[in-house]
């Protein structure tokens, strides 16, 4: 009788337990479980290696990583609907972001850049760290990076170009994104590999800056609009590059 009240009890135990919520999942561990979910399907998208995460949401230039690399605006760009969420958009004369410091005074020395981007305009930088030091990447201008056709993406590793061979300057919106592994850069557009450049590693960095829409400094600017922009301090697969890019759309997985 007595081990069966004991046994009762146990189960009894068992069953509050069980009841009682658990304590919230480390980041590190979820992210671990949703690694290709990109933002907007429940998760960032690989938060472990997103070390800068400008939305422009709320008309602000605060990075969603929470690692402190908040960008400050220049000549009071507009925020509208954009692809995403809102939208930076830029003038291409006066207005540009900037970021002095911060976790990002070293450069990854493998990296994945990737944004949105809504421009007519035949050239301008869209992510800039110490260009000719570190690295840019950036709209080429026909003349700039050794390619023959304004508008299409450009990659400067600080010691050679790497041009995308397609342009994405139709006045609609875009996803690019370039990745450098130490060995090749990789150019996609809408989810889509477009182009494979043999280049080499980027410089570690420099610590003069980074600059959203121009050269650090406020040179080279671009004119159009930016949202989602993101730095990854991993190369991503295709896939998940697909998958941040349908999740601008709206498809997302389940």
């Amino acid at each position: 009788m007595i081990k069966y009240i004991t046994s009762l009890y146990l189960l009894s135990a068992l069953y509050c337990a069980a009841q009682i919520p658990s304590a919230p999942i480390p980041l590190s561990i979820a992210n671990s479980m949703t690694t290709n979910a990109p933002a907007g399907c429940g998760s960032v998208g690989d938060a472990v290696h997103l070390i800068a995460w400008w939305t422009t949401d709320n008309n602000s230039g605060v990075d969603a990583t929470g690692n402190g690399n908040s960008v400050a605006w220049t000549g009071t760009p507009s925020f509208n609907t954009a692809q995403v969420t809102n939208g930076v958009t830029l003038n291409g004369t006066t207005q540009f972001g900037s970021l002095n410091n911060g976790s990002l005074s070293t450069i990854p020395t493998v990296l994945t850049l990737m944004c949105w981007i809504n421009t007519s305009a035949t050239g301008g930088e869209v992510l800039s760290a110490n260009p000719f030091n570190d690295w840019e990447f950036c709209i080429n201008e026909g003349s700039t990076g050794g390619g023959s056709q304004s508008g299409e993406p450009c990659f400067f590793n600080s010691s050679s170009w790497a041009t995308c061979s397609s342009t994405i300057n139709s006045g609609t919106w875009h996803h690019i994104a370039v990745s450098n592994d130490g060995t090749n850069t990789k150019f996609y557009i809408d989810g889509s590999l477009i182009n494979t450049v043999a280049q080499g590693a980027v410089n570690t960095g420099s610590g003069n800056g980074l600059g959203i829409g121009c050269r650090p400094g406020g040179s080279v600017l671009l004119a159009g609009s930016l949202d989602d922009i993101r730095i990854y301090s991993v190369v991503e697969s295709g896939s998940f590059i697909l998958s941040v890019y349908n999740a601008g759309l709206g498809n997302c997985p389940g």
